[in-house]
């Protein structure tokens, strides 16, 4: 793993998410349910691109077609993921982090929650 990185959610709640390449998260993977972001490195803060959850994070996080489209359209280079086995948990944590960061790619779901 390569650190990690606190994103605010729209409540002022922080969410401490850890940083992983594709290649590492594919080599040491994690079974659990939990939250993923796909970002762009743009100076000082990660640039969230998509925020996605998963019952299992091995098995859905960068199988899915948004990894694709953010990181060709939107430069998205950087991985993150956070451990959340409660399904309900994810759903509020993850409404939250999109109400604040507006993810291109989860325009569908902006202002939910």
């Amino acid at each position: 793993m390569a650190g990690v990185y606190p994103f605010q959610g729209a409540s002022r709640q922080i969410y401490v998410f850890h940083r992983s390449t594709r290649e590492n998260f594919a080599a040491d993977p994690v079974p659990q349910g939990g939250l993923y972001v796909f970002a762009r490195n743009d100076g000082a803060m990660p640039v969230v691109v998509f925020a996605g959850d998963a019952a299992s994070l091995s098995k859905e996080a960068l199988a899915c077609e948004p990894w694709g489209s953010a990181s060709r359209e939107y430069r998205a280079n950087l991985f993150y993921f956070r451990v959340n086995t409660d399904a309900a948990s994810r759903k509020r944590e993850l409404e939250d982090l999109i109400a604040k960061h507006q993810p291109l790619l989860n325009k569908d779901r902006r202002g939910v929650g």
